[in-house]
C-alpha cells in the first residue's frame, strides 16, 4: 500500500503556492525562510532517493522555479511606471464608497494625457456632486501604491487592480458615463432592497447576494467578526451550494439530459461570478461545484484534494499576489480543514455515541475553527472561543434566510403587492445580528493569538495532512513526523 497518493495537481499546486508565498523573503535572503525552506526541498530529496520518484521531484522542483518567477512578473506587471508630474486624467467611476469628510472611488477607462491606459487609479475626492458611472476630467499628480509594509499586504489595491493613487482636490469637468450590465443589475437589486429593508439589514443582503460591502454597516461587520461568523457576510461554499441546489430543483422540472443541465449550471454561474466582481472565494467555490458536478457526468472519480488545488492554481494564475490576501487564505484553508481535519474530528465524535449526522456537522463546524487558528493569529489579534456556539446558532438560520431572500426577491419583484413577505427576511437577519452582538459583548471569551507568520501556517497544515488519512502511515509515526515539522517551523518562524 502506498503511504501517501501522489496527486500531481495538489502537489504541484503545494510548490506553487510555496514559491508564490516564499519568492520576496528568498530574494530578500531572509535566513529562517530560506533554512526552513532547504529543509523541505532535503525531505522531498530523502522521500524520493527512497522511493526511487526522482522525476516526481524534478517536477515539483520546476513548478517551484516557475513559480518564483511568476511572483515576480506578478509583482512587476502591477507595479507600472512612475509619473514624476502632474498629468491630465479622464476617468470613469466605477465605484464610489462615501464617507463622513470624503469618497474613496475606484476610477476606470482612465486616459492619461489624452492615451488611454489599462490601468485603474484609486482616488480620494471631496465632492457631494459626483455619483457612479460619471466620467470626471482633473489634474494631479497619481503616485504608485505599496502592496507590502509593515502591516502586510495591501489587498484593497491588488484586488481592485489600482496601482495608482491620487487625490482629487479640483474637478475640471464631470458628465455622465454609461454603466456595465453588472453594476446595471446591482442598481436594480440595491434600488430593491432599499425600497423594502432596513438599511442594516439590507446592507447584509447585498453583501450576501452581490458580494457588496460598500453599505455594510460597520457595527454590524465588527460583530459578525468578533463573534466568529463573517464567513457569512462573504459568498463562500455554503452560499453557492444553496444557490446550485434551488438551481437543480428547477431544471429537474424540465427533465433535461445532465449534459445540459451542467452546461446550463456554468453559464449562470460564470454569469454570477461576474456579478460578484469575481470575488476568489465565489469563484473558487463555483469552480469547485462544476469540477465535482463535471465528474458525475463524465462518470469519473471526484478527488477533492485535486479540486482545489485545480481552483488555487487557476486564481493564483490569473491573479498570482492573491497568495498574500487574508480573504483567499481563509477561503481555500477552510475547505483545506473540513477535506483533512474533518473526518479524523467525525471519527472520534462518532465514539461518543452521537448521532452520525450530528457528529458531521459538528466536526465540520470544529475543523474550521480549529484549522483557521494560525491565519487568525496571522491577519488577527484575537479569537473568540464562543464562535463556534455562534456558528452552531447562526448557519442553519442563516441558511434559511439566505433561500428564502432568493424566493422572496423573486416573488417581489415579479408581484410588487407581496413585498410584505420581506418582513419575514429581515427579521431572521435581525435575528442573527443581534446574536452575534451578543456574542461578541462575551469579552471574557476572547483569546489574544500571538503573532504568526507563513512558516509555522505552513508548518501546521502540512503536520494536519500528514495526519490525515490521506496518508497511510502508523500513528506512532505519524505523530514523530508531525511533531518534527511543527517544532523545525516554529524554531524558524521564530527568528523572522
Amino acid at each position: 500500500m502506498r503511504k501517501i497518493n501522489f496527486r500531481i495537481i495538489f502537489f504541484c499546486a503545494i510548490s506553487f503556492i510555496l514559491a508564490l508565498a516564499f519568492a520576496r523573503h528568498i530574494f530578500d535572503l531572509s535566513v529562517p525562510y530560506i533554512i526552513f525552506l532547504s529543509l523541505i526541498i532535503s525531505a522531498l530529496l530523502f522521500v524520493c532517493i527512497k522511493y526511487k520518484c526522482f522525476k516526481r521531484f524534478m517536477l515539483l522542483s520546476l513548478v517551484f522555479v516557475f513559480g518564483i518567477g511568476y511572483y515576480f512578473l506578478g509583482f512587476y506587471t502591477f507595479s507600472g511606471i512612475d509619473y514624476q508630474q502632474d498629468v491630465l486624467i479622464e476617468a470613469r467611476i466605477e465605484s464610489i464608497t462615501n464617507y463622513t469628510a470624503f469618497s474613496t472611488c475606484i476610477l476606470d477607462d482612465v486616459k492619461i494625457n489624452g492615451n488611454r491606459k489599462p490601468f485603474k487609479i484609486t482616488a480620494t475626492i471631496d465632492n457631494d456632486e459626483i455619483k457612479q458611472s460619471d466620467i470626471i476630467v482633473f489634474e494631479n499628480k497619481i503616485s504608485k501604491v505599496t502592496l507590502f509594509d509593515d502591516d502586510g499586504f495591501n489587498s484593497f489595491y491588488y484586488k481592485n487592480d489600482t496601482p495608482y493613487k491620487t487625490t482629487v482636490d479640483n474637478i475640471i469637468s464631470i458628465k455622465d458615463g454609461y454603466k456595465k450590465l453588472n453594476e446595471k443589475i446591482h442598481d436594480v437589486f440595491n434600488n430593491f432592497v432599499d425600497s423594502n429593508f432596513e438599511s442594516s439589514i439590507g446592507g447584509i443582503i447585498k453583501s450576501v447576494i452581490i458580494g457588496d460591502k460598500s453599505t455594510l454597516d460597520k457595527d454590524i461587520k465588527t460583530s459578525f467578526s468578533s463573534s466568529g461568523i463573517a464567513h457569512l457576510l462573504a459568498i463562500s461554499g455554503l452560499h453557492i451550494s444553496i444557490i446550485i441546489l434551488c438551481i437543480n430543483f428547477i431544471l429537474k422540472k424540465f427533465k433535461l439530459k445532465e449534459k445540459y443541465n451542467f452546461l446550463i449550471l456554468f453559464i449562470l454561474l460564470a454569469f454570477y461570478c461576474y456579478i460578484c466582481n469575481f470575488s476568489p472565494s465565489v469563484v473558487r467555490a463555483s469552480l469547485m461545484s462544476l469540477i465535482f458536478i463535471f465528474s458525475n457526468v463524465v462518470g469519473r472519480k471526484y478527488d477533492k484534494l485535486t479540486s482545489l488545488a485545480l481552483c488555487a492554481i487557476l486564481i493564483l494564475l490569473f491573479k498570482p499576489l492573491y497568495i498574500f490576501d487574508a480573504g483567499f487564505l481563509l477561503s481555500f484553508g477552510c475547505v483545506f480543514c473540513i477535506f483533512v481535519i474533518s473526518p479524523t474530528i467525525c471519527s472520534l465524535l462518532e465514539k461518543t455515541k452521537l448521532n452520525k449526522k450530528i457528529c458531521s456537522n459538528l466536526s465540520v463546524v470544529l475543523s474550521v475553527q480549529l484549522g483557521l487558528i494560525p491565519l487568525s493569529a496571522m491577519f488577527y489579534s484575537s479569537i473568540n472561543l464562543l464562535s463556534l456556539l455562534c456558528n452552531i446558532i447562526c448557519v442553519p438560520l442563516f441558511e434559511f434566510a439566505f433561500i428564502l431572500t432568493f424566493i422572496i426577491s423573486f416573488v417581489c419583484i415579479i408581484l410588487p403587492f407581496m413585498t410584505f413577505l420581506s418582513k419575514v427576511v429581515e427579521l431572521l437577519y435581525w435575528l442573527i445580528s443581534y446574536i452575534s452582538i451578543l456574542f461578541s459583548n462575551a469579552t471574557f471569551a476572547f483569546l489574544t493569538l500571538p503573532k504568526t507568520n507563513s512558516i509555522f501556517v505552513v508548518s501546521f497544515y502540512s503536520s494536519c495532512f500528514y495526519l490525515s488519512n490521506f496518508v497511510n502511515e502508523k500513528s506512532v509515526n505519524k505523530s514523530i513526523v508531525c511533531t518534527s515539522i511543527l517544532l523545525g517551523g516554529y524554531i524558524c518562524s521564530l527568528f523572522v
